[in-house]
């Protein structure tokens, strides 16, 4: 079952705290003409612009793409300066079970900090996880794609699943010992340290570079479905364990005609909040 994850990003600006909040809390309608190259369009489609349980079709422009998204307007704090809505109908219900985005905006200095946060479950297991480690998971999942012609669909899932298009690998054909010759500048090493490449319960010891970092972990193969062509493992020693206290990750392949599933990253909203923050400071600067 999937679960909820949440993840946030927070952006410095000029302007003061109350009017940027009241921007989101009751004149929406102007956000398009601060960016309208990313917001085309803003419109109330029951209620009004302020209060709470109002609709609002938005028309965006998020990763090159035109989308359409129907909002709730959840909740409205004044005296902490925040706003919620919740996607109830558009593209990204597609991909998401439940989509919620909130803007919060608390004086700083001489300006304001907008924190913006999304909090989404997904249609499949998923949920956030650490940056470095994902961009890592997916620059192998590309090597791997490159060199690999019979790849049908690989997930890389931690606290965040985020799904590549391309072609996949049926992981149970494929044993761990030819990732270093696949992508020898992220992967330099693996060695069983106990047991085999296969069997559930093996331990094996694995030398990578992220980040620009060379690292080293001690990982067991924790659990293996061959009906849904899933492998958990558990990372038992390590430099990740300096930061988590526990860490798993797992592997699943799916067939789905000839290419993979095919979602969109939460980051892409995120990124397109902090342009929009910043393009909505200028207006407000400029007014």
């Amino acid at each position: 079952m999937a679960q909820l994850a949440k993840m946030e990003v927070q952006v410095e600006i000029k302007s003061h705290a109350s009017e940027f909040h009241e921007i989101y809390s009751s004149k929406v309608y102007l956000v398009p003409k601060a960016c309208p190259e990313k917001v085309k369009s803003i419109q109330v489609v029951e209620g009004d612009w302020e209060t709470v349980g109002s609709v609002q079709l938005w028309t965006c422009i998020i990763g090159g793409n035109t989308e359409d998204a129907k909002l709730v307007v959840e909740m409205v704090d004044d005296e902490n300066k925040s706003v919620t809505l919740k996607v109830v109908e558009g593209e990204i219900v597609k991909y998401f079970k439940s989509f919620k985005c909130s803007t919060q905006v608390t004086v700083k200095d001489k300006g304001s900090l907008v924190t913006w946060s999304v909090e989404y479950e997904k249609l499949h297991e998923s949920g956030p996880a650490p940056d470095a480690y994902l961009n890592f998971a997916m620059g192998v999942i590309e090597d791997m794609m490159s060199k690999h012609n019979s790849l049908t669909c690989i997930k890389i899932k931690q606290k965040m699943k985020n799904e590549k298009k391309g072609k996949c690998l049926v992981w149970k054909n494929f044993q761990a010992h030819h990732l270093p010759n696949i992508c020898s500048d992220k992967i330099h090493k693996i060695q069983v340290h106990k047991g085999d490449w296969e069997t559930q319960g093996s331990v094996k010891h694995w030398s990578y570079t992220i980040g620009g970092n060379s690292k080293s972990l001690k990982e067991s193969v924790e659990s293996i479905d061959e009906e849904n062509r899933s492998i958990t493992f558990k990372v038992l020693d390590g430099e990740v364990l300096n930061d988590y206290k526990s860490y798993k990750f797992t592997t699943q392949a799916i067939p789905k005609g000839e290419g993979c599933l095919d979602g969109p990253d939460p980051h892409d909203y995120l990124e397109f909040a902090v342009t929009v923050t910043k393009d909505i400071e200028s207006h407000l600067l400029n007014a």
